[in-house]
């Protein structure tokens, strides 16, 4: 997440965007962890430069799960009449699978159903003393 600097956007991008354009009607149930690239950029750098770093890996994530209606409802409340397009209701399940057997790029949203995918980045934040900006902020920041 985070700001857009041009034309190659990330999956993460492509959603915030087809949101905001009405390509979306509904979110599918699916969770997953966020970082802006700004954050990721710095803990490159943290991870270059830190003697603790030494040896180590790190997972650069702010550490909250968020579903897709989560990042609905915070595109809705910051962004305003410019969010207008952006859905407000969940996708059901079963209407996600039946239509990945008939579009092939439904596949992987429709494998992703019911997988929790929490992760820390809190092993960065205390051996590294880096602090990712909130979910929120690089949402709004990539919209």
């Amino acid at each position: 997440m985070g700001p857009v600097l041009g034309t190659d956007y990330s999956h993460s991008n492509q959603i915030v965007r087809q949101m905001l354009e009405g390509k979306i009607s509904a979110c599918p149930k699916i969770d997953s962890c966020y970082v802006d690239v700004r954050d990721v950029a710095d803990l490159h750098l943290l991870a270059m430069i830190h003697p603790k770093a030494k040896g180590e890996r790190f997972l650069a994530t702010s550490g909250n799960a968020l579903s897709m209606l989560d990042i609905a409802k915070i595109l809705k409340n910051r962004l305003g009449a410019d969010a207008k397009k952006v859905p407000s209701k969940e996708l059901p399940n079963c209407k996600l699978k039946l239509a990945a057997l008939f579009n092939p790029s439904l596949r992987i949203l429709s494998a992703l159903l019911g997988i929790y995918a929490q992760v820390s980045g809190e092993k960065a934040q205390n051996l590294l003393n880096w602090h990712p900006r909130s979910n929120e902020e690089a949402i709004v920041s990539t919209a």
